[in-house]
């Protein structure tokens, strides 16, 4: 098969990752979608028949927080997209986060019930997302501030040591456990993200 410029373009600048399901935003279906990175981004992408391709920039921040008992909007026609629980207040959290002004986000209090997953049927107070500047967000950044906040709203209720299974770093673990600061705990992967990256460029194929 030969592929088109546009599809060699695509190759080039995203690495797959793995297949997964998703919704409709539109319909509700249910629907085939990819993990990809890009630009060292997660998006999850899906695509339906009738309305076409959705893509969501904030899988790979909000995706760590899955492993806890926090919804991330699965079994919503939003997921990764919105974030809450029957124990938490969004306006709350929703306040808390928009005060430590998170380049291209900003946040809203937003109700949902999901049909599926963690908490179906039950009503979850919580927070939608909203994109400005997609090029500003930093989504690993976003899904740690969410989690600091939670620790300190919630210290009860919140199970961050949960975030292990999708963080895979029990370091960062530690530091949200302790009440570290978000700012800290992303510059304390500085180091291994220096050496990843100059043991990534040894086998690129475009430079």
């Amino acid at each position: 098969m030969t592929m088109t410029p546009d599809r060699q373009k695509v190759d080039r600048d995203e690495v797959f990752l793995e297949y997964t399901k998703s919704i409709c935003p539109v319909c509700k279906t249910v629907i085939d979608g990819e993990v990809n990175v890009k630009d060292n981004r997660v998006f999850l992408r899906k695509r339906c028949a009738e309305h076409g391709q959705f893509e969501a920039l904030l899988y790979s921040g909000i995706g760590l927080l899955e492993a806890t008992n926090l919804s991330v909007g699965r079994g919503t026609e939003t997921p990764f997209e919105q974030f809450g629980a029957p124990w938490m207040d969004g306006e709350k959290v929703a306040a808390a986060l928009n005060a430590a002004q998170l380049p291209g986000l900003k946040f809203v209090p937003q109700s949902f019930v999901p049909v599926s997953g963690l908490y179906m049927g039950r009503r979850c107070n919580g927070v939608g997302i909203r994109i400005g500047d997609r090029a500003a967000v930093r989504a690993m950044r976003l899904g740690i501030q969410i989690a600091v906040v939670l620790g300190k709203m919630y210290p009860r209720d919140f199970q961050v040591e949960k975030t292990i299974a999708l963080l895979g770093n029990s370091e960062t673990v530690q530091k949200l456990e302790s009440g570290a600061s978000p700012a800290e705990i992303v510059a304390s992967w500085q180091s291994a993200l220096n050496e990843f990256e100059q043991t990534r460029r040894k086998y690129l194929l475009y430079k």
